[in-house]
């Protein structure tokens, strides 16, 4: 199996209750959901044939989070089929 990961944060920009990551620090702390907690990035994980294996909201973009996802959300018969994962941005960590 393979598997291409990607994070956009153009369609979580909206969410109410959290403030857009443009604004100042002081902005973003001052909302419902502060900085640490603001889900702004969307991870989408899709197979070869570009059906989508996983949609989840994250609050950061780091290998570790990214990792912490795909063990929670995927079992261990599917993670042993995965042979290659493409993202745009490579860590070992991952």
């Amino acid at each position: 199996m393979t598997l291409a990961m990607d994070c956009t944060i153009r369609c979580l920009r909206r969410i109410k209750g959290q403030a857009d990551y443009r604004s100042s620090a002081a902005v973003r702390n001052a909302a419902l959901y502060p900085d640490g907690e603001a889900r702004r990035n969307v991870l989408v994980v899709t197979g070869r044939t570009g059906a989508i294996a996983m949609i989840q909201p994250m609050t950061e973009e780091h290998a570790e989070e990214i990792a912490k996802h795909v063990l929670a959300l995927m079992s261990m018969e599917q993670r042993q089929q995965v042979k290659y994962v493409f993202v745009d941005n490579p860590s070992q960590k991952l």
